[in-house]
């Protein structure tokens, strides 16, 4: 910062005014720049302080993500509903942990009595759309986080996932 050189009180009386108002404003301004120095160093510190902490907090967040891998996609039920045109049957096909089981669901008649008031809009055309949630939805009810594997020992079949047979 740029200093004047100090005056003393005789000297500066007999200055004009005009040199003692610039000489005032230079002293205001000098002293607004020192204290705006002094604010940024505080933001600065507050501003590394801050990044410490993100640091820290993003850190446990990374670790708890890590922890609660268990709920991630890898442990949802991949469904996928097939037609045989042979049997005029439906089946469901499902994926959990890279392992592939079948339920055998039976034919269009029965899955449409047996889930027409749990399914809206159920359909013969749009029926593998609008059974795949809820089929994705009735197999994740089955998991068991402590042990993930064990839907695939489980043994499930149609009256597991509502479908009655028709008398």
């Amino acid at each position: 910062m740029k200093q004047l050189d100090y005056l003393d009180d005789d000297l500066y009386n007999k200055l004009p005014t005009e040199f003692k108002d610039k000489r005032n404003l230079h002293t205001q301004i000098s002293r607004t720049l020192e204290r705006n120095k002094k604010q940024l160093q505080k933001l600065n510190l507050k501003k590394k302080q801050l990044q410490s902490e993100n640091k820290k907090l993003k850190s446990k967040q990374t670790e708890l993500k890590n922890e609660l891998s268990i709920f991630n996609n890898s442990y949802t039920v991949i469904c996928h509903i097939t037609y045989d045109k042979r049997n005029d049957k439906y089946q469901l096909t499902s994926k959990h942990l890279n392992q592939k089981f079948t339920i055998y669901l039976g034919s269009y008649l029965e899955i449409f009595e047996s889930l027409k008031h749990k399914v809206d809009n159920l359909k013969e055309s749009n029926m593998k759309v609008t059974l795949k949630p809820y089929f994705q939805n009735e197999l994740n009810k089955h998991i068991d986080y402590n042990n993930p594997k064990s839907l695939i020992n489980l043994g499930l079949n149609r009256t597991d996932l509502g479908i009655n047979k028709l008398i």
